[in-house]
This record gives structure tokens, C-alpha cells and sequence, in this order.
């Protein structure tokens, strides 16, 4: 069974690849203060709407990282539709095999913790 397809399945018209809302999102954003030209890493970005959401509303560069083969086809299309000429980019991989040089002001994994087998784990990769 492809566990991805059934992932997509049942996320495909969220907006958010789990239960966070956009009201969440939007406060977030302002409550860390984003600003124009800070770089945000998403990691599980899924259709990519936190980084969308985030380059519509503070100008921000965003890299999103999701290794579902089926969420970033759909990201790009929102990129392409929303933001078409944003500072963005999408890496098809595991975020725990994810390595860079580049620097960010705000990493984000949001539903996705069991990339490294919990809150522990995450907040020491990250």
C-alpha cells in the first residue's frame, strides 16, 4: 500500500496537512514578529500553505521540505498561483536526512514530529 497516496487522500483539500487553522498560522506569524526578507525552513511543509501564507503577508524567502511525492506538486501550483515570482523553493526528501548550509530566522515542524520519534528529538534537530 502507498501510505502517501492514502496521506494525500485524506489531506487533499486541507489547507494545512494537520489540525492548525489559518487564524493560528496568521497570529503566529505575527507574534514571532516575521518581517520582510527573513528566511523560514518548513520542514513537512506539505502544500506549503504556512510558507504561502507567510510570503503573502510578511515577504518572506522559504525553503519547504516534504518527502510525500504528492504534496509538492500541489505546493507548486499554489506557489505558481499566489506567489509566482516569491523567493521559494521545495526539497523532495526526508527532512531527517535534510542537510544545509543555509541559515534561517524561523524552522518550522508542525504535525510532523515523528521524524525524529517525537517533541525531543525534533527540537534537537531543528
Amino acid at each position: 500500500m502507498d501510505t502517501w497516496l492514502y496521506y494525500e487522500a485524506t489531506h487533499f483539500t486541507h489547507k494545512f496537512c494537520n489540525p492548525t487553522d489559518a487564524a493560528s498560522i496568521d497570529e503566529l506569524g505575527r507574534v514571532i514578529g516575521l518581517s520582510q526578507g527573513q528566511r523560514v525552513l518548513d520542514i513537512a511543509c506539505g502544500h506549503a500553505e504556512l510558507l504561502i501564507r507567510w510570503i503573502e503577508q510578511h515577504g518572506i524567502a522559504g525553503v519547504g521540505v516534504d518527502l510525500s511525492p504528492y504534496t509538492l506538486p500541489h505546493a507548486e501550483k499554489r506557489r505558481a498561483a499566489r506567489v509566482p515570482g516569491a523567493d521559494l523553493r521545495f526539497e523532495a526528501k526526508d527532512a531527517a536526512d535534510f542537510e544545509t548550509d543555509e541559515r534561517f530566522d524561523v524552522v518550522s515542524c508542525i504535525g510532523a514530529s515523528w521524524i525524529w520519534n517525537g517533541w525531543e528529538g525534533t527540537l534537537a534537530a531543528l
